[in-house]
């Protein structure tokens, strides 16, 4: 069964969308969850991405030292769990020993490390550098497999900063096509579909069931929306607002709604008239 994720809100935008197919028989192992995807991501490089529909791709093809689970709550990733000082000033990360990319390279802290210098660092201009802004952090790899990180201050926030794509590793040969996500890349055409394959060296991969994900970039949401009625999407979360009602009453048990918390904004060029007259 084909699955609808509309989302409530105000602002809204939703980071994962979730679904329900593979009905006719055939095992999800063999089966493409087709997915629209909005617009085409600008990058897939995840200390450069700044836009949802990177993200939804980003999400799939790397993991950091936390996840985020369906629900929304804060779980394990790469690390199997972590500890906080009673000064909440150092959080200790245990990494898993069977954490890979998925060109088979061994995860270890130090790659953790260089990763997050380089979101920091002022010459890599990553967008989302601003989140560790005002937070002295300082990252040690007590070994292979711990991983330290030393505030300057309490930072609760940091567990849920490291769930994002600003804080996934990067590979240490600079590859951004490899990561260490569930899915790996397989191909991406500009202006077209972007293919990810279940990744074989993924630490959990015996729980990851659909055998290859496909996104589909669509700049018209009444379009995409067309797409999943006629059948060429599994899932969409591009609705129409003044559609949703009807998409909920046409698709029944085929909708989700969910709220998101997200920020639309725009963006004037003041090199242009007449937003260049101060």
């Amino acid at each position: 069964m084909r699955s609808l994720t509309i989302l409530f809100s105000l602002l809204a935008m939703p980071w994962l969308a979730s679904c329900d197919f593979g009905g006719g028989g055939s095992s999800l192992e063999d089966q493409t969850l087709v997915r629209g995807n909005g617009g085409e991501p600008g990058t897939l490089d995840p200390l450069l991405a700044d836009d949802i529909h990177a993200f939804n791709v980003l999400v799939d093809m790397y993991e950091g030292l936390v996840a985020e689970s369906a629900n929304g709550e804060l779980i394990p990733g790469v690390a199997k769990g972590w500890s906080i000082s009673e000064d909440g000033r150092t959080y200790t990360f245990e990494l898993r020993t069977d954490a890979r990319w998925s060109n088979g390279d061994r995860i270890v802290a130090q790659d953790f490390v260089r990763s997050l210098e380089l979101a920091t660092a002022p010459d890599t201009m990553a967008p989302y550098a601003f989140l560790f802004h005002g937070v002295e952090t300082h990252v040690v790899a007590e070994s292979d497999h711990e991983l330290e990180i030393r505030l300057s201050r309490r930072w609760s926030e940091l567990p849920f900063i490291l769930s994002m794509p600003i804080a996934f590793p990067v590979h240490p040969s600079g590859d951004r096509t490899i990561g260490n996500g569930a899915y790996k890349l397989v191909s991406r055409s500009p202006g077209g579909q972007i293919l990810l394959q279940k990744n074989e060296h993924y630490w959990d991969t015996e729980r990851v069931s659909v055998g290859s994900v496909a996104y589909l970039p669509t700049s018209d949401s009444v379009a995409e929306f067309n797409m999943y009625r006629s059948g060429e999407l599994d899932i969409t979360h591009n609705i129409p607002s003044e559609m949703v009602q009807s998409a909920v009453a046409q698709h029944g048990n085929e909708a989700r709604l969910a709220p998101s918390l997200a920020l639309y904004y725009i963006a004037f060029d003041l090199t242009e008239p007449p937003f260049d007259d101060p």
